[in-house]
């Protein structure tokens, strides 16, 4: 039996405890004791027969699925956090176009989000990234301060407050369209469970300020 993460299933461990993200179910959960002992004996390659009737049952939950290669389930990881963006004592003033454009594509993002599964607007940005992925290039001095600010300042326009996911995922394809190789990261935290979405370039947050993001564990990286 050689069990991998099911398609749309990520993990992260954040204080000693292990949170997933079901894409396909739009959710987060946990496996409760048994499961999550059986989880990391898998983890470790050295299941007893057991546990390994608990992880049948996670496929049958389609968690886990056999694959004759496959690779034991990893933690998410973590991407880089060296600043923000949003950080510096001095905003950049934004052109007026660039705040408009930011606006359309933040609420253009929300209605996808109505419209369409968190798995397909997932799989739309991943497919972006892909195809752009030959395309990329370094960020030219003070553009991720002038994206960060046209967003923020689109924010105060139309409604962005518990929005960060559309937000983010406006602002991952705005960047990687100009050809800036940005990464979305979903992420969580605990007691109270809270969930945010964030952007960076090169380890610069331009979606959020730095002591917003650094609280949360990214389950999900794009």
């Amino acid at each position: 039996m050689s069990l991998a993460l099911a398609p749309g299933i990520s993990f992260v461990e954040q204080d000693g405890e292990r949170i997933f993200l079901d894409l396909n179910r739009d959710r987060y959960f946990a496996l409760g004791p048994s499961g999550d002992s059986a989880f990391t004996a898998l983890t470790h390659g050295k299941p007893d027969e057991h546990q390994k009737a608990r992880l049948l049952g996670l496929v049958d939950r389609d968690i886990l699925v056999d694959l004759p290669f496959g690779d034991n389930p990893r933690p998410c990881r973590q991407p880089k956090l060296l600043g923000s963006a949003l950080d510096g004592a001095d905003m950049t003033i934004p052109p007026r176009r660039q705040i408009l454009v930011a606006a359309m594509s933040t609420m253009r993002a929300k209605r996808r989000l109505r419209a369409h599964t968190l798995t397909s607007n997932v799989e739309r940005l991943r497919a972006l990234k892909a195809a752009s992925a030959s395309d990329m290039r370094p960020p030219r001095p003070g553009e991720c301060e002038t994206i960060a600010a046209a967003f923020a300042a689109a924010g105060r326009w139309i409604a962005t407050l518990d929005q960060c996911l559309p937000l983010s995922l406006a602002m991952a394809r705005t960047c990687l369209k100009a050809g800036l190789n940005a990464q979305l990261a979903i992420g969580i935290k605990l007691r109270p469970f809270e969930a945010h979405a964030w952007v960076s370039i090169d380890g610069i947050v331009i979606s959020d300020r730095l002591d917003n993001v650094r609280p949360f564990a990214a389950v999900l990286v794009l």
